[in-house]
């Protein structure tokens, strides 16, 4: 089988920080190291940088002290029950904050990966965090 591409334009590097996000595709990798998960992530919160990519792997195994079940942990805000069956489908499409740091490639290229997952910032009503019993 014959493959070609076409070079598109360089991607900006997503700077360090902590973006909105959402969970867009889990796919499967067979790894010389054991199952994977590749998991990709659309930037959001109405930023220049909303539908920007990042990507992160984690092992297959989803336990409460993994990188996989912190992961999962953040995206449904909530620690799974143990022996619970969480799928594809109860995590796509779900908002989550994303810590990316920086890290470079062997090739020299400079690649914004994801550090850590958070639960998705919760904004409270006036009237759940005091501010309307101040305004009485």
């Amino acid at each position: 089988m014959r493959c070609k591409g076409v070079i598109e334009e360089l991607r900006p590097v997503i700077p360090e920080g902590e973006y909105e996000g959402m969970l867009v595709d889990i796919r499967e990798l067979d790894c010389c190291y054991g199952a994977r998960l590749l998991l990709d992530f659309a930037l959001s919160g109405g930023g220049e940088l909303d539908g920007h990519m990042v990507s992160g792997v984690a092992d297959a195994e989803l336990h409460e002290d993994t990188k996989l079940g912190h992961w999962v942990a953040a995206i449904l805000g909530r620690v799974p029950e143990v022996g619970e069956e969480v799928t594809a489908d109860d995590l796509l499409h779900r908002q989550c904050r994303l810590v990316l740091r920086h890290r470079t490639h062997g090739f020299g290229q400079v690649l914004a990966g994801i550090f850590h997952i958070l639960p998705a910032t919760v904004n409270p009503k006036p009237e759940d965090s005091g501010e309307a019993k101040d305004k009485r």
